[in-house]
This record gives C-alpha cells, structure tokens and sequence, in this order.
C-alpha cells in the first residue's frame, strides 16, 4: 500500500473510527547472540512494525509492557514473553534479525564468483509485552515501521493498516 498516509487520514475522518496505525508484518529469522556458557539460538517470529505513537489506538501492546520499556527507536524491538522465555532474552539483549529480502539475495549470490554474505541487522531487546494472548506472547516481536520497511525493502509502502 504506497498511498497508506492519505488512506489512513480518509479512514480516520469517520466519526465511528477510533484509530488507524500502519502496519508492516511477516516473518523473520532471528538469532541470539551466543554467551560463554550458552549457544546462539534461532527462532521465525512474526515481525510487526508498528507507529509507535498510533499504535496505542488500535491495540493494547503499548501498555503491555511487563519489563523494559515500550521502545522502537532506533534498532529497538519488543519481545513477547512466551518467545522471551523461550530464547532465553532478557531487557538489554540483542539479536540479530534476517529478513526475508536478506535471505533471498545471500541465496541469488550463492556459488557466484564474488559471493557475499548479506550481515542482519542487530535489534536490541527494549521491553518485554504480555497482551493475555498466549499465542500473540509467543510468535511475535515488534519493531518501528520505519525499520519493518527498511528489512521488508518496501520504501514508504506498509502491507496494512489497522483500524479500531
């Protein structure tokens, strides 16, 4: 959806809509960082980028922080509380995230002459969200719009928008 902004505010003038947020979502291969007496673990999330400042108008994920912060600037990203427990992640730890697009040019490149391995991007972990949903707790991790963008290479398009 390249037009969202313009969408979003046509949506956004019904009297009945109490909000609208733009959204980036898909899977993902993440990483952890591997430590002395612990090896890296991987898991395929379901990513969501999110506005930080609309996404409080369609969800409760903002006020569900349990640890941490509610914090995507930057490389931030939010965990939910099943997959923290399941990797092991604590507030402060980092991991590294694989897009998609990543993984379809390191497999483009492979065998070529000047093969080059595609580097993820590294994402801290701000906060820790539990939102009741035991499913929601688990398969997702959350991160600005600006940077599900930047991993899905959509430019200033988002797969959705969320209306409450």
């Amino acid at each position: 959806m390249p037009d969202y902004a313009r969408v979003a505010g046509i949506i956004a003038s019904n009297k009945n809509v109490r909000g609208v947020s733009p959204l980036v979502i898909g899977k993902v291969l993440v990483e952890t960082q591997e430590e002395t007496n612990k090896p890296s673990q991987a898991d395929a999330p379901i990513l969501r980028g999110v506005d930080p400042q609309a996404e409080g108008g369609v969800s409760v994920l903002p006020k569900s922080i349990v640890e941490g912060k509610f914090d995507l600037s930057g490389h931030g990203v939010v965990v939910g509380s099943g997959f923290a427990r399941n990797l092991g992640l604590h507030v402060g730890d980092r991991l590294a995230i694989y897009s998609p697009h990543d993984i379809e040019q390191m497999r483009k490149n492979r065998g070529k002459e000047h093969e080059e391995a595609i580097l993820p991007e590294d994402y801290e972990v701000r906060g820790i969200f539990d939102v009741g949903y035991y499913e929601f707790n688990t398969l997702f991790i959350v991160t600005s719009l600006e940077n599900a963008q930047d991993l899905y290479n959509l430019g200033d398009s988002v797969h959705e928008l969320e209306v409450m």
